[in-house]
C-alpha cells in the first residue's frame, strides 16, 4: 500500500482537502478498517510535518 502511493495523502491546510478525502473515501469503499488505520497515519504524518 505505501510502495503504491495509497498513502501520500495531501497536508492539510494547502487547499486540497476534496482530494484527501477523497483518496480515504475510496480506501474506505474496498477496506473500512484500513482506511481508518490509515486516516490515523495520515493525521500523525501532518502533524510530524507541522514541528
Amino acid at each position: 500500500m505505501t510502495d503504491a502511493g495509497a498513502l501520500r495523502l495531501p497536508l492539510p491546510g494547502q487547499g486540497r482537502t476534496r482530494e484527501r478525502f477523497r483518496a480515504l473515501s475510496d480506501l474506505a469503499r474496498e477496506d473500512l478498517s484500513l482506511a481508518r488505520l490509515a486516516e490515523g497515519h495520515a493525521d500523525a504524518v501532518a502533524i510530524l510535518h507541522e514541528l
